[in-house]
């Protein structure tokens, strides 16, 4: 049986539109043309100097300058787009620094570590309202910092490792003089360590170089680490690249939406005796394939990366 000439004009309307969808959503997703910074593996890095840690340093703080060299290897400066902070290594091929450094997400990101060389990370995971961020870097290799398994305490002693202005790391010394205050919507810790803009994401650490929260206010205020395995978790698992990502996301919801309705179409299409079942069952779920591609393509472009939008 030959197929009617308006179905066959209406099968090959949706192929070019789901074509056309296709390369769309790949260009966003960045297999396509748009063009990314080239990123260099970090291997061994270049010596670099050792700050003294300025402030007062409390008493009962006491890290060996072996201490201090792994510690400030795994810090950072973040950017992306006109924005600039401070990250820090936390998991394998993982950065964690404050979302307002990565609040455009649906561009790349770059973090170098000190004596290292640029990395192009992407954000992986967020948490906008503790203020979090983890971006996926997997050209990077450098030792993590572990987040603290227990929240601060009042008093203790912090070190905080910064890139303020984009210059670092620096390292300034004090004590939690707040465990629990609520800024903007944030849960927050209060230490006594100065931090200066361009400081936001820094690591606030322990006496024993765990990570206890996030600078992410002036006057010296972090967002709680409570939160911090969730989001590296998510990004240590996420794909290696934004393009991946954005494509893992438009191919489920294509199939989501495109074999439901298709089949669906073809069953109306049989009960009410009119044939072409097959035919008329894959013509809709393309056009529920591209509708799923349209609106994958939209909310990518305004709200970023697939993990911010699944």
């Amino acid at each position: 049986m030959r197929m009617r000439p308006h179905i066959a004009q209406l099968l090959g309307a949706l192929a070019v539109v789901t074509v056309a969808a296709i390369a769309t959503v790949l260009t966003v997703a960045g297999v396509g043309t748009i063009a990314t910074i080239a990123s260099v593996p970090v291997g061994a890095a270049e010596p670099w100097p050792v700050p003294s840690i300025e402030g007062e340093v409390p008493d009962e703080l006491s890290v060996s300058n072996d201490e201090l060299i792994r510690i400030t290897a795994a810090v950072g400066v973040v950017y992306l787009g006109g924005n600039q902070g401070t990250g820090w290594v936390a998991a394998d091929g993982t950065v964690v620094t404050n979302f307002h450094v990565a609040r455009n997400p649906t561009l790349q990101a770059t973090f170098i570590p000190a004596g290292g060389a640029r990395i192009t990370c992407w954000v992986a995971a967020a948490d906008r309202d503790a203020d979090l961020a983890a971006l996926r870097c997997p050209d990077l290799n450098r030792p993590a910092l572990p987040v603290a398994n227990r929240p601060a305490r009042r008093g203790e002693p912090v070190i905080v490792v910064g890139y303020p202005k984009g210059l670092g790391p620096t390292l300034t010394a004090g004590n939690v003089r707040e465990t629990e205050r609520r800024i903007r919507e944030v849960d927050t810790i209060g230490f006594t360590a100065v931090i200066q803009p361009g400081s936001s994401g820094s690591p606030v650490l322990a006496a024993d170089g765990s990570v206890l929260a996030v600078a992410t206010f002036s006057g010296g205020y972090g967002s709680k680490g409570d939160k911090l395995a969730e989001i590296i978790e998510r990004a240590a698992s996420a794909p290696d690249t934004l393009g991946q990502a954005n494509l893992y996301l438009w191919l489920r919801r294509c199939v989501w939406m495109g074999v439901p309705t298709g089949v669906i179409a073809g069953l109306i299409r049989r009960r009410t005796g009119l044939g072409h079942s097959v035919r008329i069952g894959i013509g809709f779920a393309l056009l529920a394939a591209a509708a799923g591609t349209v609106f994958t393509v939209v909310q990518l472009t305004l709200d970023g990366p697939a993990s911010l939008v699944s």
